[in-house]
């Protein structure tokens, strides 16, 4: 037998411990089936165990010798065939690939608990019948708490409303009476793992009615952990969490169904100034029944905002509209300012600056240039959270890109997203939706900024060269994951499907990194009493390029120079505003157009 990676998991619950069962086997990923045996340091008590995820009690099975690991331990509870989503898009698969899920504890002679809740759950490659490559998170709940009719969280129930089936259920509850008790187990194919007990609860908002829904994790001293202390994400320095999601694959059904856009979006958005959501993905299971691909996520919320920024959570003020609708804190502040320039006039400097003071601009600059570029229709008229302290300026988080990356979505319908002004629109987009944007586009400044900012990321961040590396990246990650998550919720996206749509998404990239910055900045226009404004196109080039000079006229010389300030060559413009940029060899140049102090960045491949 061949041991791939192991962890004890210990379920921490409000109990005063008298030692403890003890596995042979630490739960983990295993080639091939042992036995498990399990010991105890407390010679007058019993040990009794659960194969179903729940807690242990007194009359459940008593531990008497080592449990075979085979098919027979699998749970019988088939939770998978229980309706949880309004009967119309209900649909059960006829089996489901099993894990095996072990929670034993010890007892006293009365039959009183007298320990906490050992929980281990063992992936095994040959009843599996294959080996999973995604990290796993592990939940066992009593099954009640999901799936009881009157107080689980993932069914229909006792709330479901048939004439209002979009807005009613148990799983449209929200708040802390809708929080149930969990074991949370990460699963990762290195020696560190990480196990304990959390709340849990059902997220998003139209995904509550799939049969794959999302879910919120909460840490908390009642659990027996403050926080989630592990480092999930390779990408941040922080290694304490103190909530996290789960957001379902199926959360971009509808829309094009490949399940990866928020992921890249979010990656892309990495070296933006905005704020932004790390994420990985991972394989679920729920009491040892397979569960399907999911996206262990950091969770836009208060503490996200502590964790990232310094603040006291208890100073955020955390806001999910524009009408001031509060996740954490007070809309006061904001409704003060949204009072203010909704009658301002920002093209004054003296306005502008005012809102500066209370903007952070460079942020939503990025912010704004993120949507646009990644064609999020289901923005700006919602997915939004954005927030502020009394000593910070308000800052946009880059929020649920699942719409996003479509590539028979034309450039010019985000943009008239994101300037709105039909009073008869109300989603996605909508004129109280667009209002700072509008308002902020008015400002000759921040618009020649917005516009200079797109053409650099294109060549930066949103570089095909940048994006295609991301989107292998989870390719090479989920694929081999795709048919079981296809398998497990049938919605007739076939293997070959899913990769002509991965297919669509490369194209977009690639397309819309040259053509995006220039429709952004001819939508938003130039004054030709402005200073003209000069870009590259396309920009990185592996052919041709051409430079714009706006409406600039007269004799110009043009300056292009490599990294090292080396001379490699010059144009003059003759009165025309569009130039022929001449060819040249790999490399990175700065373009001087006249004696201007901001050159331009030309990449050619």
């Amino acid at each position: 037998m061949k041991r791939i990676i192991y962890i004890l998991t210990v379920a921490l619950l409000p109990i005063v411990a008298q030692g403890q069962v003890t596995f042979s086997h630490p739960g983990g990923f295993y080639t091939d089936t042992f036995s498990l045996s399990m010991t105890m340091a407390e010679p007058t008590c019993t040990i009794h165990y659960t194969l179903n995820g729940c807690v242990p009690t007194a009359d459940d099975p008593q531990y008497t010798e080592p449990l075979p690991m085979s098919t027979e331990l699998y749970s019988r509870s088939e939770l998978y065939r229980i309706v949880a989503s309004p009967r119309h898009i209900w649909h059960s698969p006829d089996s489901v690939e099993h894990a095996i899920v072990v929670r034993a504890a010890l007892f006293d002679s009365q039959g009183q608990r007298c320990s906490k809740v050992t929980t281990a759950t063992y992936f095994i490659d040959t009843l599996l019948g294959r080996h999973i490559s995604l990290p796993v998170v592990s939940l066992c709940v009593d099954s009640a708490a999901l799936f009881d009719h009157d107080t689980g969280i993932y069914v229909p129930g006792a709330l479901y409303d048939s004439l209002n089936w979009e807005i009613t259920g148990n799983y449209c509850q929200h708040g802390r009476e809708w929080e149930r008790w969990a074991s949370f187990t990460f699963y990762n194919h290195d020696s560190t793992s990480i196990s304990q007990t959390c709340g849990l609860r059902i997220r998003g908002a139209s995904q509550r009615l799939k049969r794959q829904k999302s879910f919120s994790l909460y840490s908390r001293a009642e659990y027996g952990a403050k926080k989630f202390n592990y480092h999930f994400f390779v990408n941040r320095s922080q290694t304490s969490y103190k909530r996290l999601a789960l957001r379902g694959w199926d959360a971009t059904y509808g829309w094009d169904d490949t399940g990866v856009n928020d992921w890249l979006c979010q990656k892309i958005a990495d070296s933006l100034l905005c704020d932004n959501l790390a994420s990985r993905p991972v394989a679920l299971f729920i009491n040892g029944e397979y569960w399907g691909i999911y996206f262990l996520s950091e969770k836009a919320d208060e503490h996200y905002i502590e964790e990232h920024h310094g603040v006291d959570h208890d100073d955020v003020d955390l806001l999910s509209w524009w009408d001031g609708t509060v996740e954490s804190g007070s809309a006061d502040r904001w409704q003060s300012l949204w009072e203010w320039f909704a009658d301002a006039d920002l093209t004054t400097d003296d306005n502008y600056r005012y809102l500066a003071d209370k903007i952070d601009m460079d942020a939503i600059i990025d912010y704004i240039i993120a949507e646009v570029f990644v064609s999020n229709v289901d923005w700006p008229g919602n997915n939004l959270r954005f927030w502020s302290t009394p000593e910070t300026k308000w800052r946009w988080i880059f929020y649920d890109a699942d719409a996003a990356l479509s590539l028979y979505r034309p450039n010019s319908e985000i943009l008239g997203y994101l300037t709105c002004d039909d009073s008869t629109m109300t989603y996605p987009s909508s004129p109280y939706a667009t209002l700072l944007f509008r308002q902020l586009l008015s400002n000759a400044e921040f618009r020649n900024k917005a516009i200079e900012r797109f053409h650099h990321l294109a060549s930066t961040a949103f570089a095909y060269e940048r994006t295609r590396s991301l989107l292998d990246t989870i390719i090479d990650l989920v694929e081999a994951e795709v048919p079981h998550q296809q398998a497990r919720f049938d919605n007739g996206i076939t293997l070959e499907i899913w990769r002509t749509r991965i297919d669509y998404i490369y194209n977009y990239l690639e397309q819309k990194a040259i053509s995006m910055p220039t429709d952004f900045a001819d939508h938003v226009g130039i004054n030709s009493t402005e200073q003209p404004f000069t870009r590259i196109f396309p920009n990185p080039t592996k052919g041709q390029a051409m430079l714009y000079l706006g409406t600039a006229t007269g004799d110009i010389t043009i300056g292009i120079y490599d990294i090292y300030g080396h001379t490699a060559g010059t144009i003059n413009s003759n009165g025309q505003s569009c130039l022929v940029l001449p060819t040249l060899p790999r490399g990175v140049y700065l373009i001087h157009v006249g004696n201007t102090s901001i050159p331009l960045r030309w990449v050619v491949l």
